[in-house]
C-alpha cells in the first residue's frame, strides 16, 4: 500500500510535467504550475519524505534518491519558490551526495551545492530572513526568526553544507561560512531536537571533531563524544547513523582503532530494513560505513 501511494505520488508530478509540456498555452501551464503543482506538494511533501525514508536497499536508494531529484528538479523550474518543494530537493541533494562523494568527490560538491541553493531557496519563503540575506545579514543572526516550518529545510541546508566544507577542508572561503552553518543545524535542534532521530545532532557531532578546539567554534573530542550521545539518546536504537559518523569522525581524531572497528561492525551487521521508517538513513550509514571501513589506513 506504501509505495502504490508513492508510485500515484511520482505519477501525478509526472503527469502534471508532461501536460505542461505539450500544452500550447503558456498562460495555462504557468496557472496550472502554480496553483495545482503547488498544492499538490503543499499536500504530499511529508508523504514523499517518509517515502524516501523508507527505501530499504541501498542500490536502490542511489536510484531512487538521483532518479526522484532529477523529477523534482523538472517540477520545482515551474514553481522555483515552493518552500516545501525546495526543502525536499534540499534532502535529496545531500543525501545523494552522500551516495556518491567516495567514487566522485567533484559530482558530490556539486550535489551538497544544489542542496544548499534549494535550502536557503526554502528558507527564503520567510520575508524576515530572506529581506536581512538582501542586506547582507549574516544567516546566524537571522534563524531567530525560523519557526517549525523550517526545520526541515534549515536541517538539510546546514547537512548539505557542512558535507560540503568537510569534503574540502582546504577551502577557506568555504570553512569562514561554518557559524552560519551551525546556527543553521542549532536552530533545527532547538525546535525539533528528535527531527528523523536526532540528525541534526549526528552532523553536529561530526562537526565538533572536525573543527580543532583552538579554533574558538566548539569543536574538540570532548563536545564531539558528548553530542554523539545526545543523538545516540534521540534514536533510541533505531539509527546507525550516529555510530558511523563517530567512528569516522571521533574515532579518527582519537586514534582509536577499536573503537573504529567496533562502531563500524555494528552499522555493517544492523538488520536491513529496521526500522521501516528509516531504513533510508541505515542504509546510508551502511554505505558509508563501507567506505569507511576501506578508507582505514587513511586514518590510523
Amino acid at each position: 500500500m506504501k509505495s502504490r501511494r508513492f508510485r500515484v505520488i511520482i505519477g501525478a508530478c509526472l503527469a502534471v510535467v508532461f501536460f505542461l509540456g505539450v500544452s500550447g498555452c503558456a498562460y495555462v501551464g504557468e496557472r496550472v504550475a502554480k496553483k495545482g503543482v503547488g498544492a499538490f506538494f503543499s499536500m504530499g511533501h511529508d508523504d514523499l519524505i517518509r517515502h524516501i525514508l523508507e527505501i530499504d536497499c541501498d542500490m536502490l536508494a542511489r536510484e531512487a534518491v538521483g532518479g526522484t531529484s532529477g523529477i523534482t528538479m523538472l517540477i520545482n523550474a515551474f514553481v522555483p519558490n515552493h518552500r516545501e518543494l525546495n526543502t525536499l530537493n534540499s534532502l535529496l541533494y545531500a543525501a545523494y551526495g552522500m551516495l556518491v562523494e567516495y567514487e566522485d568527490p567533484e559530482y558530490a560538491m556539486y550535489l551538497y551545492g544544489k542542496s544548499v541553493d534549494y535550502g536557503l531557496t526554502s528558507l527564503k519563503n520567510n520575508k524576515k530572513f530572506r529581506e536581512g540575506l538582501e542586506k547582507g545579514v549574516k544567516i546566524h543572526k537571522l534563524v531567530h526568526h525560523l519557526g517549525k516550518e523550517h526545520k526541515g529545510a534549515l536541517l538539510f541546508c546546514s547537512l548539505g553544507w557542512g558535507m560540503k566544507i568537510m569534503l574540502d577542508p582546504d577551502d577557506m572561503f568555504e570553512l569562514i561560512n561554518m557559524p552560519d552553518v551551525i546556527a543553521m543545524v542549532d536552530r533545527s535542534i532547538e525546535l525539533d531536537e528528535g527531527y528523523i532521530a536526532g540528525l541534526g545532532l549526528v552532523f553536529k557531532g561530526a562537526y565538533y571533531a572536525f573543527v580543532p578546539e583552538f579554533m574558538g567554534l566548539g569543536g574538540g573530542p570532548e563536545s564531539s563524544k558528548a553530542t554523539f550521545d545526545r543523538a545516540k539518546a534521540q534514536s533510541a536504537g533505531r539509527t546507525v547513523l550516529a555510530d558511523t559518523f563517530r567512528a569516522r569522525y571521533l574515532a579518527t581524531l582519537m586514534k582509536d582503532e577499536e573503537m573504529f572497528d567496533r562502531l563500524l561492525k555494528i552499522t555493517v551487521e544492523f538488520p536491513h530494513g529496521e526500522p521501516p521508517e528509516l531504513t533510508l538513513i541505515n542504509e546510508l550509514a551502511r554505505w558509508k560505513a563501507r567506505e569507511y571501513i576501506r578508507d582505514k589506513d587513511e586514518w590510523f
